[in-house]
């Protein structure tokens, strides 16, 4: 049975690599930016016409001070990415929690205004859809317009986050700015509309919300450096996110173990070494590549897995990429897309999680093995080592192990050492979400 599924994933692996629309992603991206520039254009269209014909009624204002959560425009993302998990989290954990002092309504932007979410959803055909009274907004100057992520920003123009910050306070959740910092990871076309939604989001936030203090000084050097910025009120903020890598559904009910454990390598007796990310320049793929045969060539034993979606590469590296899993398909296997389930439950059966990205500006997959108690070998990028620094093994200048090489050719003392990295050190630490209204109450 396992060798059965292992063929199956092969299979649907290379028809992948080898798809029409892979390789237009991958040599036309322009195609890609079109199309959403042409999906944004036709919803922020037909939203302003809706509205028109709707009776809009204001959102009763109480004493308590209002949070407005934006709700997650994940719609617009081509790939999804951990940023869904931490969105989704957040606007949950907010939603469902009672706060004194404070209420929390989530809203939805409508391309002229925010519109209470739970109407949002409600499902009406096109004939009442006219008809139906609607809750709008009724910002004091003391409430908070809460966006959780840069995705938020692709309905909104500057004009619209002026008109917001004329009303009450904004703060924003931002998690790198490595387009700005590393911009050679990235695509042209990805670099320009960061910037321009970074320097809104400077401008007109009251708050940014970051995980770590390397990100904050990334921000206030960039910044400082930048003629473009003028001198802003917006203050930075450090929330760890460490919360949001429980491993539980959204109901608070654990998640289910549907699939028999290693079921990819189930007969095998090699550790199991996987990555979890995006196939993009800066998470590590080549250089995990190059390492994992050099390890093997010296006779390191353990099979490798890699579980994401394709992302933005060239066609050179992708053609490494392919011939890498020919040549090793017995010891290498590429999972380009897998539920939440399998994923949590291949990440308990792996005896290593490997990750190395280049640039992080938290690192899900590595905060949601440490959970698991699955060891992690990780590159000594400065927010690995602020934020994951006790619990994992690091490679890299001036640690143990200089380079993943050689921490891969000692598989197997790299995950005893792993083991005693997270039995020694505890990976608990203050409240995400008492730290996010903490943040709040100080505007």
């Amino acid at each position: 049975m396992g060798k059965r599924i292992l063929n199956l994933k092969r299979n649907v692996s290379k028809l992948i690599l080898e798809s029409t629309t892979t390789r237009i992603f991958l040599t036309h991206p322009e195609i890609f930016k079109f199309l959403m520039r042409v999906y944004k254009l036709v919803k922020i269209t037909t939203n302003s016409l809706r509205l028109y014909f709707l009776v809009l009624k204001p959102i009763e204002n109480v004493p308590e001070q209002t949070i407005f959560v934006i709700e997650s425009t994940n719609d617009l993302q081509i790939l999804r990415a951990g940023i869904s998990k931490v969105e989704t989290y957040l606007q949950y954990q907010l939603s469902a929690r009672e706060f004194h002092g404070f209420r929390v309504l989530k809203v939805h932007w409508s391309g002229n205004t925010f519109i209470l979410n739970s109407q949002v959803k409600l499902n009406r055909n096109w004939r009442n859809a006219f008809r139906k009274p609607m809750q709008v907004w009724n910002p004091k100057k003391d409430d908070i317009v809460y966006f959780s992520s840069f995705n938020n920003f692709k309905l909104l123009r500057a004009r619209d986050f002026q008109k917001i910050q004329r009303q009450c306070k904004i703060v924003t959740n931002i998690y790198d700015i490595l387009p700005l910092t590393n911009p050679e990871w990235f695509k042209p076309y990805m670099v320009t509309p960061f910037m321009n939604r970074f320097e809104i989001a400077y401008k007109y936030s009251d708050s940014l919300i970051v995980n770590c203090d390397y990100t904050k000084r990334e921000i206030l050097r960039f910044v400082e450096s930048n003629t473009l910025f003028e001198k802003s009120h917006c203050k930075v903020d450090v929330v760890h996110l460490r919360d949001v890598a429980n491993i539980v559904d959204f109901r608070g009910e654990p998640l289910v173990n549907k699939f028999n454990n290693n079921v990819f390598f189930s007969q095998s007796s090699k550790p199991l070494v996987i990555l979890i990310s995006t196939f993009e320049p800066r998470k590590g793929y080549v250089q995990l590549i190059e390492a994992a045969k050099l390890a093997w060539e010296s006779g390191a034993m353990f099979n490798l897995m890699f579980i994401g979606q394709l992302g933005w590469i060239d066609e050179e590296t992708f053609a490494k990429f392919r011939n890498f899993l020919e040549e090793f398909e017995s010891s290498a296997i590429w999972v380009s897309n897998a539920s939440d389930e399998l994923l949590v439950d291949t990440l308990k059966s792996a005896s290593l999680l490997v990750s190395p990205s280049l640039g992080e500006g938290f690192g899900l997959p590595v905060a949601e093995a440490i959970k698991l108690s699955v060891p992690v070998l990780a590159n000594s990028i400065p927010t690995y080592k602020e934020v994951f620094g006790k619990q994992v093994v690091l490679y890299g200048q001036g640690e143990e192990y200089s380079t993943l090489t050689s921490a891969l050719s000692d598989i197997d003392n790299v995950i005893e050492k792993a083991k005693v990295a997270m039995k020694n050190n505890s990976f608990d630490g203050p409240d995400t979400i008492s730290e996010l209204m903490r943040a709040f109450g100080e505007l």
